[in-house]
């Protein structure tokens, strides 16, 4: 529950005040080890957070990535929060029921009605690109009083995102959230962003969020123009992108590769 003058208790004042969040989860991926943290550009604090761990740097993790809608940074860049949950634990032994992965995945499943898991997106009921309140979250794990600490913790889901009013008060490369907010991957190169053209080719720009999401060829691409591609594409900007950087154009409702490709059959395979 969100503070306020009225909820407030001085006789029951909060450990502290949790961060939370309107914001769209954009990405939801199994990460195997540090090369593969590297691509999805939380590379950094895999690694410190193994080394906090005592974890070697082939741990597996569940990594999910969501894009603020309700707050973002003065500078007009996009707010990205992350969370890394490791999914073994330190003998190597798969997690189970009741630890934080489990406990986030139910709440996404049982809760919101959504399946935040990596095998699912692209699916109808998959979590990735749905808007949801999120609020950094304190989960009990066990009985020994162990508690992980996740950003990602959804407590709504929000059917329409045309309410949320931005507000961009962070200050650049501020570290508000988790200690798992990412440094910023690198941007698209061009022959990068003419793949992204071909996989919409031929697609209407309520067809982009699925193309994007069903083309193998743009997993290691994370952002074009200085956008994070996914929340892009789930937002309806990405083909005003391209289209700005010249390897897109949009004919009679369709949208077009410069290059002529108009279909995704290159890069599907």
């Amino acid at each position: 529950m969100k503070l306020t003058e009225d909820t407030y208790n001085v006789d029951a004042p909060p450990d502290r005040t949790p961060w939370e969040f309107d914001g769209i989860l954009t990405e939801s991926r199994r990460l195997n080890n540090a090369d593969e943290a590297d691509a999805a550009g939380a590379g950094e604090n895999y690694r410190k957070y193994m080394e906090t761990a005592g974890r070697s740097l082939d741990t597996p993790v569940w990594f999910l990535k969501a894009i603020g809608l309700s707050i973002g940074y003065k500078d007009g860049s996009d707010y990205l929060s992350t969370d890394l949950l490791a999914l073994q634990d330190k003998k190597g032994r798969w997690l189970t029921k009741g630890q934080a992965p489990d406990q986030v995945a139910t709440q996404f499943r049982e809760k919101m009605g959504f399946s935040a898991a990596a095998e699912s997106t692209g699916a109808a009921n998959s979590a990735v690109g749905k808007a949801f309140h999120f609020v950094e979250t304190d989960l009990k794990l066990g009985k020994g009083g162990f508690t992980k600490s996740v950003s990602l913790f959804p407590t709504a889901h929000i059917a329409d995102i045309s309410g949320i009013q931005m507000e961009r008060s962070l200050e650049p490369k501020s570290a508000q959230g988790s200690e798992a907010t990412p440094e910023a991957p690198a941007d698209a190169n061009p022959e990068e962003a003419t793949l992204i053209a071909n996989a919409v080719a031929g697609a209407t720009r309520a067809e982009v969020f699925q193309r994007v999401m069903n083309t193998p060829a743009l997993k290691g691409i994370a952002r074009i123009g200085g956008h994070d591609l996914i929340a892009a594409a789930t937002e309806d900007r990405l083909p005003d992108i391209l289209i700005g950087l010249g390897v897109l154009t949009e004919v009679d409702g369709r949208l077009v590769a410069a290059n002529g490709v108009a279909t995704t059959a290159a890069v599907l395979a």
